[in-house]
């Protein structure tokens, strides 16, 4: 491994591998009307770095209070269990609608959120309108 590189273990096929990190491809986040946006990249695998690295833009973009989260995580491979343990760590948004449009996505999505029950609401999607009309509940705007 060379500097600059990083590890992370994820769990596939009922073993854990450890993969070498050469490649990397942020995660999107954007501030839009009433919520904010992560979009995790399709065809990779979230690490902990990625999520801890989106989790730092989101509060960032929400100085003066709590905002709705739109989480889309439709076409990633997995999401590694320090990213899930990054995301779940959060407590500083006031709803997420976690969005996917595959099985798998349904699956990965139900992993993410699988451990502690959140402080906030949380669905899951597979369609950005309804989403973002759900989250519309929650944002003060």
């Amino acid at each position: 491994m060379t500097v600059g590189e990083s590890t992370d273990t994820v769990l596939g096929d009922n073993r854990d591998i450890t993969l070498q990190l050469g490649r990397t491809c942020d995660p999107e986040v954007n501030n839009r009307a009433g919520y904010i946006s992560i979009v995790l990249p399709a065809g990779y695998t979230v690490t902990g770095d990625m999520a801890a690295q989106a989790a730092k833009k989101f509060e960032e973009l929400q100085p003066q209070g709590l905002k709705p989260l739109l989480l889309d995580l439709t076409g990633v491979d997995s999401i590694s269990r320090s990213a899930r343990a990054v995301f779940g760590s959060s407590r500083a948004a006031l709803a997420v609608a976690v969005l996917g449009a595959t099985p798998v996505d349904r699956v990965i999505a139900n992993f993410l959120l699988g451990g502690d029950a959140p402080s906030f609401p949380t669905k899951y999607f597979t369609r950005v309108d309804e989403a973002v009309a759900w989250l519309g509940t929650y944002a003060d705007v």
